[in-house]
């Protein structure tokens, strides 16, 4: 049987932009056994910059704990060269994969699912959006990359925020380069679009995609081509969620639009605010947030043999019914309880029109840079 260090892996999950991705074990006294997913680089000389790319995502997520984000135990390098991470391992599947299942059976997710998945997601924000180094400065990450496939949901319910790989950070050593853009492209912002400075308000935009599409089962920005779909960003071109379904709730549209504001000085400032309206939005409309939908929705659209897993590993299936900008992502979940409300807030906010602020600036941004951005994501560069 192959090992990673002291690892002893099980099965091969996935292959990733850098490398592969496994199950495995580590084992201990007393019949001590603990299953992990491990990450690996597949790089052969040690100045490659994903060298520096990788130990920037261990480093940073190291530093994060969070019952919302999925932890990582370890990094290391085995006898071989080759550098792994270790991290956090319970079934589950992403968020993509089961709106794609639902949308495949004609289901709707209930609000009781989205709300709680983006109540969870925007407390793991909040956090790592205001996480500090020892000495007391700012660590300013921005995740930039929330999408559905970057949040796990375990069986039997809790949600992760995933996928930290790119995330923005004032300690991280690698720095993007000009032209390249971050992000799978439903949902970048449109800060991230016209490559303007960025901070976590473009996570507030992404979620505010998660939050869309979570609750219309329609996909927010994306057209036929990259292209399209970036104009559509720029533009705030973007269908009102009352227009899928005249009967969806006017206070969850002013929530939704507001976080996809075209300017970030018109979205929630914090990812506080934004969990205090989908809290304040649920409480008055008597929608309780929990595991206990998650846990539902799961076990309705995944078969028991498959929550189950099969063989002697008791390995689960990995599911990869993925739009064309996503990314494969990994199951990194363990089981976890939203917590109690924070009382509710204030919030006034305007259902978004079509903008054409910035399209000038978006030509030429895009129209110089987009080539090389599609190339990057297609090969997983990013």
């Amino acid at each position: 049987m192959e090992r990673i260090g002291r690892y002893e892996v099980l099965s091969h999950l996935a292959t990733g932009g850098m490398g592969q991705i496994y199950l495995a074990k580590t084992t201990g006294l007393g019949g001590f056994e603990r299953q992990v997913v491990l990450k690996t680089l597949d790089v052969d000389d040690e100045d490659d910059p994903f060298v520096t790319m990788f130990l920037d995502e261990a480093r940073l997520v190291g530093a994060l704990h969070h019952q919302y984000i999925a932890p990582v135990y370890e990094v290391g390098r085995d006898e071989d060269g080759r550098y792994f991470l270790v991290m956090d391992y319970v079934r589950g599947e992403t968020v993509l994969a089961l709106w794609n299942r639902a949308v495949e059976r004609g289901i709707k997710l209930s609000l009781e699912v989205a709300l709680t998945v983006v109540r969870a997601v925007a407390s793991a924000l909040a956090y790592a959006h205001a996480v500090e180094m020892p000495d007391g400065r700012p660590l300013e990450i921005v995740h930039r990359d929330v999408s559905l496939s970057n949040i796990m949901i375990g069986y039997e319910g809790g949600v992760k925020l995933i996928d930290f790989g790119i995330a923005k950070s004032a300690t991280r050593v690698t720095r993007t380069l000009a032209g390249t853009l971050k992000g799978k492209f439903g949902y970048l912002a449109p800060e991230q679009v016209l490559q303007k400075p960025i901070d976590h308000r473009a996570d507030i935009f992404a979620l505010g995609v998660v939050l869309y599409e979570l609750t219309t089962m329609e996909r927010a920005f994306v057209a036929s081509s990259e292209l399209l779909t970036l104009e559509r960003i720029t533009k705030g071109d973007v269908v009102a969620p009352s227009r899928h379904d005249p009967s969806y709730p006017r206070g969850l549209e002013l929530i939704v639009m507001k976080a996809l504001a075209v300017d970030p000085n018109h979205r929630f400032q914090t990812a506080n605010d934004f969990a205090r309206e989908v809290e304040s939005f649920a409480r008055r409309s008597g929608i309780a947030l929990g595991d206990a939908p998650l846990a539902e929705a799961m076990a309705q659209l995944f078969t028991p043999g498959r929550r189950l897993g099969r063989g002697s590993a008791s390995l689960p299936e990995i599911s990869t019914p993925e739009p064309v900008d996503e990314e494969l992502t990994v199951p990194l979940d363990a089981p976890v309880m939203i917590v109690s409300p924070v009382p509710p807030s204030t919030m006034t906010a305007e259902v978004a029109r079509p903008r054409r602020e910035g399209w000038n600036g978006f030509w030429v941004a895009v129209g110089l840079l987009c080539a090389a951005a599609v190339i990057a994501v297609v090969l997983g560069l990013t």
